[in-house]
């Protein structure tokens, strides 16, 4: 078979494209008219280099105003929620400390076989505690340990006298009976909210918190 003269004639200048694909990677070869080099490029192209780039969403001026009445929202509700809590906390805390400080004496009267006596003081929301062998000068024998009703409580009573007590004085016998004029009287109190409670002391001593 004879070549083609036209063919064998071509000077070095003459090229043979190769196109070889490896990996996804294009690169376009060619020879010398002789075959004594290959001579390769590579036409390697980015990725997704053509696609569209993504654009970043920012939030729009709607978006933006709808979290800002919904953390309002939350906020209007959450804040009287939180304050009714902490207001009832604090009157939880004082009734506590008052009838946890009316038992304690009723002990110490029957243990240590004294008087013991609390005077209630309505104006200032304190109270002290007297302590005597004598009735007769009990409120005068010694020096009293005074008492403050803790923070957002006061002595006070919607429509009466938050305290019942014969001139606010009450009274433990040596026996732990508990010296009133009536089978039961109270101590009221209040927090800022005007949510009320009360302690009631009967004539055994016993102390209930309501």
């Amino acid at each position: 078979m004879i070549a083609n003269p036209r063919i064998q004639n071509q000077s070095d200048s003459l090229i043979i494209y190769i196109f070889l694909s490896i990996n996804l990677n294009k690169a376009a070869c060619w020879f010398t008219s002789d075959f004594s080099h290959l001579k390769c490029y590579n036409l390697k192209m980015k990725k997704n280099a053509w696609a569209p780039k993504k654009t970043e969403k920012g939030f729009s001026l709607v978006e933006f105003m709808l979290v800002i009445v919904i953390l309002g929202l939350l906020v209007a509700v959450a804040v009287p929620v939180w304050d009714a809590f902490v207001s009832g906390s604090n009157l939880k805390a004082a009734v506590r400390q008052v009838a946890t400080d009316i038992r304690d004496i009723q002990g110490e009267a029957m243990a240590e076989l004294k008087y013991y006596g609390i005077v209630f003081d309505e104006g200032l929301n304190t109270y002290h505690i007297y302590s005597s062998t004598d009735k007769a000068t009990l409120f005068t024998a010694a020096a009293p340990v005074g008492k403050t009703l803790s923070d957002g409580a006061t002595f006070s009573r919607s429509g009466g006298d938050p305290v019942t007590f014969l001139n606010n004085r009450l009274i433990f016998n040596k026996d732990g009976s508990a010296d009133v004029v009536n089978p039961e009287e109270s101590i009221y109190l209040q927090n800022d909210k005007g949510r009320e409670r009360f302690i009631t002391v009967a004539a055994t001593g016993k102390a209930t918190v309501n």
